[in-house]
């Protein structure tokens, strides 16, 4: 039978060509790359870190036979060590990709191309990005710095105007206040005293200047109906009340139609009281309705200065009504309060004779004078 040497030559080799030859590399960073051994020596890509990994080629000589000495067979050896369990499931829990395999290497770069643009390269996070940085330092300085000039250039402006409203103001009611027209005077000097708070000002010049807006408008506004018509007539509406409710109604309207007018009065704050109790101040009132007595509250923040002297004083001042009641004891007395927040000295002559409350007599004016000369003093020094 003759080439049957060589056709089981073949036939050995043929089966040891289709045996498959796995094998195991461990890459530089720390993954195992597994596959097959082909006969010519290949390269594989790690998915994972993008390097290349050198395999040899199939093993083309034949197993060892056992020898005569162990009596086993000896398995023959490779250059990596046989894959395990516990290296083929931390190879799948990684999902190492070794395709694809190349037989050359001229396909090197493309290899690391793909595995450097493979999503599981890349950090699954992103890097925290800084709040602060110099350029967003930069810009808020910017901002504010901008913020800054344009207030203080429109606060300029607003000085600057307003200090020209002081001068044209004052002017115009100085003017009017000549013409005796107290109306316009008030409105002009009520725009000067506006101006000078704008300005932020609060000296000699600026207190006159808002004494005289106040003395215009009461002056402009004063009530046409004498005060103790007015007394008479909050009386009867008190007394025509029945009930308690019906009172306390009366009391709160009792007034109503002389709201928004002034009263301007010259007389005495006096003290009344003192026997065990606390001092009530009053002002002196030298007229009775029916048979009740009057009285009005002084008190008000602007005699607080002339309290403090315990002895009576002589007053003039401008207020708006505010209210009557009906006091039972110790006798039947008619109250009436003025509005604390509207009450102020009288300090100018010039205000008083346009209004006719000058009197012709020398005596009596001079003492007016003098009064009116006494509360700007005291109005000047106050704080």
């Amino acid at each position: 039978m003759p080439g049957w040497f060589a056709k089981s030559k073949q036939t050995r080799a043929k089966d040891r060509e289709e045996e498959p030859q796995p094998f195991e590399v461990l890459c530089d960073c720390g993954q195992i790359l597994s596959g097959t051994r082909r006969r010519r020596h290949q390269t594989v890509g790690c998915s994972a870190c993008g390097a290349v990994v050198f395999v040899l080629p199939a093993d083309v000589y034949p197993p060892l036979r056992p020898t005569r000495d162990s009596g086993k067979p000896k398995r023959r050896q490779q250059e990596t060590p046989a894959p395990t369990a516990r290296s083929r499931q931390n190879a799948q829990r990684d999902q190492i990709a070794v395709e694809p395999i190349f037989e050359d290497e001229d396909d090197v770069s493309s290899v690391q191309e793909k595995a450097i643009s493979t999503p599981a390269a890349l950090p699954t996070t992103k890097p925290r990005q800084k709040r602060i940085t110099p350029f967003r330092v930069v810009m808020l300085l910017t901002v504010v710095i901008i913020s800054l000039t344009i207030w203080w250039g429109l606060r300029a402006r607003s000085l600057d105007r307003a200090a020209q409203v002081v001068q044209s103001e004052r002017q115009a009611g100085n003017a009017a206040l000549q013409q005796g027209d107290l109306a316009k005077a008030a409105v002009h000097f009520g725009e000067a005293c506006r101006a000078f708070e704008v300005l932020g000002r609060d000296d000699a010049s600026s207190r006159k200047t808002c004494q005289l807006a106040k003395e215009t408008n009461a002056a402009s506004n004063l009530t046409a109906q004498p005060f103790l018509l007015i007394v008479e007539e909050a009386h009867e509406t008190l007394l025509a009340a029945g009930s308690k409710d019906e009172r306390a109604n009366a009391e709160s309207h009792a007034l109503d139609l002389y709201a928004g007018q002034w009263i301007v009065m010259e007389t005495n704050l006096m003290p009344v009281g003192g026997d065990g109790g606390s001092v009530r101040w009053v002002l002196d009132i030298p007229f009775t309705v029916g048979t009740s007595a009057v009285e009005i509250d002084a008190n008000l923040p602007v005699f607080e200065p002339l309290r403090s002297k315990k002895n009576p004083q002589r007053v003039l001042f401008a207020a708006q009504l505010a209210g009557c009641h009906i006091r039972k004891k110790p006798r039947p007395t008619l109250v009436v309060e003025f509005n604390p927040e509207t009450a102020f000295l009288w300090t100018n002559a010039e205000t008083l004779k346009i209004m006719g409350f000058i009197s012709d007599d020398e005596d009596a004016a001079a003492k007016t004078t003098t009064l009116l000369s006494a509360q700007a003093r005291m109005i000047e020094a106050a704080p």
